[in-house]
């Protein structure tokens, strides 16, 4: 949200924030108020809702927006979930009378509570749209899920490459992402990205994460797929990524111990 925020001060769109904070999955009714409600938004505009997936052409819309999306990995994405919904973050608490707040994400996954279940899927139906066989942890959801990704999202970036994500986007869509990398790290030295982080989070051990990556196989096969996309679009367009600019940072440094220039 931040970096978003900023970007629409820097570069001159609305960037529009839905407060619709827990209605992913839409009735056909639902989905044709939304069509409308982002198509009468004047351009340019950064819409920004957890949602998922809608093939807007489905409801006679004129116009297809340019999806693009950021995920994380999905068992961190998991625990801090977790954490989320019974403590908040620190920039909003909430109270977990109402919730199991006694057990640990470890207790979760050890136990096999329902939060931690297999056959529950994480990312993959935000990409598959709103059918109930996104919901359902199979080989449909997933192929659908990279198509849809293919088709319809002009990029989709990682939260632990989001450097290299921002890069992408800048490259992409420059009207919206010029100078994204240095507004990000303008951010981080003024420290405010540490609200967004779950309050009480308790670290669980390795093996009960390497548990849960069991249990996700199929939002990891997703996430890879998204990580090998990247790769593939670093090289299309020849986008520098942390080994080559330390290669080339070293490179600089030899030739200017030799006097030459760079």
């Amino acid at each position: 949200m931040a970096i978003c925020d900023k970007m629409a001060e820097m570069n001159g769109f609305r960037h529009v924030k839905s407060q619709e904070y827990h209605g992913r999955r839409l009735t056909r009714d639902e989905e044709a108020d939304f069509v409308y409600e982002v198509m009468a938004i004047p351009p340019p505009f950064l819409y920004n809702r957890h949602l998922d997936f809608i093939r807007f052409p489905s409801h006679f819309a004129s116009i297809t927006p340019s999806y693009t999306n950021l995920i994380r990995d999905p068992v961190e994405r998991k625990i801090s979930s977790f954490y989320y919904i019974r403590y908040g973050d620190e920039g909003q608490s909430r109270d977990g009378s109402k919730r199991n707040v006694n057990i640990t994400f470890e207790d979760c996954v050890l136990k096999t509570l329902n939060e931690c279940k297999p056959g529950k899927l994480s990312l993959i139906p935000f990409f598959c749209g709103q059918s109930d066989l996104c919901h359902e942890a199979g080989e449909w959801a997933l192929e659908t899920a990279k198509r849809n990704v293919i088709e319809n999202y002009v990029f989709v970036g990682l939260l632990e490459h989001l450097h290299r994500s921002l890069r992408i986007w800048q490259h992409l869509m420059p009207a919206f992402f010029r100078s994204a990398p240095q507004a990000y790290d303008a951010i981080l030295a003024q420290n405010t990205t540490n609200k967004f982080k779950s309050l009480s989070r308790v670290e669980p051990p390795e093996h009960v994460k390497e548990i849960m990556r069991k249990r996700m196989r199929l939002d990891y096969e997703f996430y890879n797929f998204i990580k090998e996309r990247m790769v593939l679009i670093e090289k299309q367009f020849d986008l520098p990524t942390r080994k080559t600019r330390k290669k080339k940072k070293k490179r600089g440094t030899s030739l200017e111990r030799e006097g030459r220039d760079v």
